[in-house]
């Protein structure tokens, strides 16, 4: 039972030594969140840091329940006899069932839930993007209704949004195109606009 309370204790500090120098010297890699090119390493941090926390809060669980049995354990060792010795084999094979599940439920618990977090967070960047791009749509679509006049039609329809954007941009590229100066070729007639820079 000595070793199994001493197995336990080793894994919770180890588990509380991987919290405080994770979340301490992880705020360095929170700063790859700023470009695409490396916001896996800030999502794989987020994910790894979500797993120590899943870790800590099973063993703690673990522990809080293995207390309990503890106390059980003390209070029959109490009335025990030499005479019977199956008593502490039974508690030496109960300590040892629950080393290994101490030893086993947090580290599956965390390697579980650590992927998902990763997953979550690039579709939530995915979902702003979609939200700013949405937020140009109407934006454009009540400028181009301030200049016609004609704000309040199909208000409520993401296909008349999607529309008046589209309406938008082309009413854009047509009054550049023709402040731009063009070049009419002698032998096909074609009009070719000259670049603009940029």
């Amino acid at each position: 039972m000595f070793l199994s309370s001493a197995l336990i204790a080793g894994q919770m500090l180890l588990a509380l030594s991987e919290a405080y120098i994770g979340v301490g010297g992880g705020v360095l890699i929170l700063g790859f969140s700023g470009s695409r090119w490396t916001i896996k390493f800030a999502e794989g941090f987020l994910g790894w840091i979500v797993g120590v926390g899943i870790k800590l809060f099973f063993l703690y669980l673990l522990v809080g329940v293995g207390m309990t049995i503890i106390a059980g354990w003390n209070a029959a060792l109490t009335g025990w006899t030499v005479a019977d010795p199956t008593l502490p084999l039974t508690i030496a094979g109960g300590a040892l069932i629950f080393m290994l599940l101490t030893w086993t439920i947090p580290n599956t618990a965390a390697s579980v839930v650590g992927g998902a977090v990763s997953l979550n967070l690039s579709h939530a960047f995915e979902a702003a993007m979609a939200g700013y791009g949405l937020g140009r749509i109407l934006t454009s679509r009540k400028s181009l209704g301030a200049e016609s006049g004609s704000s309040t039609q199909g208000s409520h329809s993401l296909g008349a949004s999607l529309e008046a954007g589209d309406r938008a941009a082309a009413n854009n590229h047509g009054s550049s195109a023709s402040s731009r100066p063009t070049v009419r070729m002698p032998a096909s007639g074609n009009v070719i606009s000259s670049p603009t820079p940029n």
